[in-house]
């Protein structure tokens, strides 16, 4: 399928689905927004890029944080998430200070089908509506809900034969009373 065949694909499949959307044919991006009862009204460019290689599906001005003193925390908790959900990608605009998301559906080897499409908007929009309040109360508070503390991360790399052992330690103390107990 041809660059321009594939847009006209993805206009064909928002129209059935009376999504409403823009079309800026100079850039080759399709504007569409979709409101969101936990986030609000999410704006997203849809464009396909490398002459048809790659189906990108990006969030505009998601987040303002240019100005947040918890940047740091922020961008570490987006780091964290980009681990746990590597096909959704976070990048932060220096120059206007919003964080933004987006996931890639490679075309290179395949005909985009309208079930890709739709499950690229549907899974990037579940994405952002788990991981919004945690980025929210990352920038309000400067603590990160969804965050480990080092003992717990430590337990659960701890195998079961030690946890085993501690927790008989710890009985064993309980027992016994004192100034050392548990």
């Amino acid at each position: 399928m041809s660059l321009h065949q594939t847009e006209s694909f993805i206009i064909d499949v928002l129209k059935k689905h009376q999504v409403p959307f823009q079309q800026d044919d100079h850039n080759g991006v399709i504007f569409t927004a979709f409101e969101i009862p936990e986030l609000g009204i999410i704006h997203l460019n849809i464009q396909v890029k490398e002459q048809g290689a790659w189906l990108d599906i990006c969030t505009s001005k998601l987040l303002k944080v240019d100005e947040s003193v918890y940047k740091g925390i922020l961008f570490q908790t987006v780091l964290i998430h980009a681990w746990e959900t590597p096909m959704v990608r976070f990048f932060y605009n220096p120059q206007t200070g919003y964080l933004s998301a987006s996931i890639d559906v490679l075309l290179a080897d395949m005909v985009l089908t309208e079930k890709a499409l739709i499950d690229g908007i549907n899974f990037l929009i579940r994405t952002l509506t788990k991981v919004m309040p945690r980025l929210k109360s990352v920038l309000a508070t400067g603590e990160d809900p969804g965050r480990k503390s080092p003992l717990e991360q430590a337990i659960e790399q701890m195998p079961p034969k030690t946890l085993e052992q501690i927790a008989q330690l710890i009985a064993q103390r309980q027992q016994q009373g004192g100034p050392n107990q548990v």
